[in-house]
């Protein structure tokens, strides 16, 4: 083992031997500074639009009921969604989901007041687009 003074001073060896290389070739100069600014500029960006909220929404209701119209409610106050039309049937929504019109549909099934009494609760359907993801956290109670 070599002893202590015949060790050079390592650290000032490899630091000047890091700046000589970034001046013979430039393109490590750009990896380490052009690049990290250019991918930092274009993460900003991408989420610069934050998250989607207020997404618009079709509602098919074919109860009418008070509950239904209560559940309509409910899920236009939430920060993700408003309901932003009603259709007549399933036709209709899904042709303003595939025009884009809207992002999602929310059906509301006929339900007997011997259903709500239950544990199980009412079902509630929502119908997305692969493209429209966010909106996926409407639930499917079944």
């Amino acid at each position: 083992m070599l002893a202590r003074r015949h060790l050079r001073p390592g650290f000032w060896l490899v630091f000047w031997r890091e700046i000589d290389w970034l001046r013979r070739r430039p393109f490590l100069l750009a990896f380490i500074t052009i690049v990290p600014i250019g991918l930092m500029a274009l993460l900003t960006l991408i989420f610069s639009a934050g998250l989607a909220t207020r997404l618009p929404i079709a509602v098919l209701d074919l109860d009418s009921s008070d509950l239904s119209r209560s559940i309509i409610r409910m899920v236009d106050a939430t920060p993700d969604t408003a309901v932003a039309v009603r259709v007549g049937e399933l036709a209709e929504g899904r042709g303003m989901i595939l025009s884009g019109k809207v992002h999602g549909l929310l059906m509301l099934p006929e339900i007997s007041s011997g259903t709500c009494s239950r544990v199980a609760g009412p079902k509630s359907y929502s119908f997305t687009t692969p493209r429209r993801l966010p909106l996926a956290t409407l639930p499917c109670v079944e």
